[in-house]
């Protein structure tokens, strides 16, 4: 039977049923990292924790510069008496020692100095005039008497006039 020529495209049949799924495919290569997402909110405080053990003492820091001079203070309460001069004595007398005891003293009369006498007892009335000569001269004050006492040895002359 000899063929014609085509007709004209006939209007689209409706859609027929879903055919069953098909087997899974095999897993493709993975793709890039994804750029970092936002961060999130901060958390809550947490408690405190236990107070720790005591630190070492440090070194001892450089001393500071002086301070201002500080107010005056009050004036403080007399104190007693001291033992001063004691009273007494007449004219012509002086304040001696009587004895080792601290502030033993008593009022005696002023002999005017130290007397030196020659061998009968006389005073000798300049000392500028008496030269020793010899090496066993010895003198010494007498506390007892208030004198010096000057001793000379059989060997050492002395002259005056």
């Amino acid at each position: 039977m000899p063929t014609g020529s085509q007709g004209p495209q006939g209007d689209t049949g409706a859609t027929g049923a879903t055919g069953p799924q098909g087997a899974t495919g095999a897993t493709g290569s993975q793709g890039p990292a994804g750029n970092d997402g936002a961060d999130g909110a901060d958390g809550a405080d947490g408690a405190d924790g236990a107070t720790g053990p005591q630190g070492a003492t440090g070194a001892q820091g450089a001393t500071g510069p002086q301070g201002a001079t500080g107010a005056q203070g009050p004036a403080g309460n007399d104190g007693a008496d001291g033992l001063g001069v004691p009273s007494g004595g007449s004219t012509n007398q002086v304040l001696a020692k009587a004895s080792g005891t601290d502030n033993d003293t008593a009022w005696v009369d002023n002999t005017g100095g130290h007397a030196i006498k020659d061998e009968s007892g006389s005073a000798l009335t300049t000392r500028a005039n008496m030269t020793f000569i010899g090496e066993l001269v010895a003198a010494t004050d007498n506390s007892s008497t208030t004198s010096t006492d000057i001793t000379i040895d059989a060997k050492t002359a002395w002259l005056y006039g």
